[in-house]
């Protein structure tokens, strides 16, 4: 089968979407990909990249054909510019490009609009065009800028609804997700259900490689993996790391990974007197997560507390669970039950220093065994509910059908 993927991101950039294409290609189907000049997280192009060159190149024996865009420069005006330049050089690509396919798969990240490039060669190829909704809008937007003119909302929910339903069918990385989308009654005949899964190489280690062990200097290591951003809550974790430092100063937290506010939460940690502890050691292959997680005692998950946010599963959760590490969360909603449901952890409140600071030293305090079983609990409900395997076979029944 011919399968056509359309995402604003994808690799170099890391995105669960790069491993559904490999992993479509493994299976033997000829898959291409339309996106975005890359430069997330930090807001330039990606080395080598610029915004005429490099148009096309070929990775994983994946076609890659790639849109112009503004930078986005971490700030929201250059993220405003990066989302429109997509949706205009994108569509204006998609006009002129031939592209075969017998099937259109929207990875539909923020903005919803970046749609549009995919229905112009749904028209263009008559294909079904399938958007796998990892990001719900209106309501991503709202969170991002603080959407609160009651006009302006109506006037982004009616965009976004139409947006919506320029596709033949809906999968939603959440059951809360599918649910609401189908209250607002957008007439596509399939709205279904599709986690997110993560890659094969994230499985139990025994022990970490000696070049990682140089990051875990405390008795106790906690570690947070993945975007430092407003979404994450850092003031949260940064004002418990200090509450629990007064009370046990051998706690270390390990964060990998970059993002829009890194500067301003290692400027917080010093203020907040815990940069001794906080250790933000930058960002790393996907690849190599495995091994940091095996050296930690536990993986930490945060998110505000803001309704897009009770609604969503991160997506580093799968990779967490799948790892059979325990996990500490500080949020609430899908992404909390799921962590009660399957037993692999702690939860805290999202935006609850203090909570989030009591339930570490609680889960301290467990033993050992009781720490084993949980991260067992995680890999055995990852493999039961997300799957990689079964995850692309559910999306390949979707593809034929």
């Amino acid at each position: 089968m011919k399968v056509l993927i359309v995402s604003q991101y994808f690799w170099p950039e890391n995105f669960r979407v790069n491993d559904l294409a490999k992993g479509l290609k493994d299976r033997g189907h000829d898959v291409v990909v339309f996106t975005a000049k890359p430069n997330y997280p930090e807001g330039v192009f990606y080395s080598g990249y610029s915004f005429w060159g490099n148009s096309f190149e070929i990775w994983e024996n994946i076609r890659i054909y790639r849109a112009p865009v503004f930078q986005r420069r971490k700030s929201k005006i250059g993220l405003a510019f990066n989302y429109i330049s997509f949706v205009i050089f994108g569509s204006f690509k998609a006009f002129y490009k031939k592209i075969p396919a017998d099937a259109i798969l929207f990875y539909q990240l923020s903005p919803v609009t970046s749609i549009l490039p995919a229905y112009i060669l749904k028209i263009k190829t008559k294909a079904k065009l399938i958007t796998y909704v990892q990001d719900m809008w209106p309501e991503s937007l709202e969170a991002i800028i603080g959407l609160r003119n009651p006009v302006l909302k109506k006037i982004v929910r009616v965009s976004s609804d139409f947006c919506y339903k320029l596709s033949d069918e809906l999968l939603c990385q959440s059951r809360f997700i599918q649910n609401e989308m189908k209250c607002r009654r957008l007439g596509i005949n399939r709205i279904g259900y599709l986690p997110n899964t993560t890659e094969s190489f994230y499985h139990p280690q025994n022990s970490p490689p000696e070049h990682i062990k140089k990051y875990f200097t405390g008795s106790f290591n906690l570690v947070f993996a993945g975007n430092i951003g407003h979404a994450q809550s850092f003031e949260t974790l940064i004002a418990a790391a200090a509450i629990v430092k007064a009370k046990n100063k051998s706690v270390h937290w390990i964060i990998l990974g970059d993002g829009s506010e890194k500067q301003k939460c290692l400027e917080l940690s010093q203020r907040m007197g815990v940069n001794d502890v906080f250790h933000f050691i930058g960002s790393f292959p996907p690849a190599s997560m495995p091994d940091f997680f095996s050296a930690a005692d536990a993986l930490l998950i945060s998110l505000r507390r803001m309704p897009i946010y009770g609604i969503t599963i991160p997506s580093k959760l799968q990779s967490y669970m799948a790892s059979g590490k325990p996990v500490i969360g500080s949020l609430y909603g899908e992404g909390a039950s799921i962590i009660e449901q399957s037993g692999c952890g702690v939860i805290a409140a999202p935006d609850d220093a203090g909570q989030l600071a009591e339930k570490i030293l609680e889960f301290i305090s467990l033993d050992l065994s009781v720490k084993l079983i949980m991260g067992q609990k995680g890999r055995e409900y990852f493999l039961k509910e997300f799957g990689r395997e079964s995850v692309l076979d559910s999306l390949e029944t979707c593809l034929y059908e």
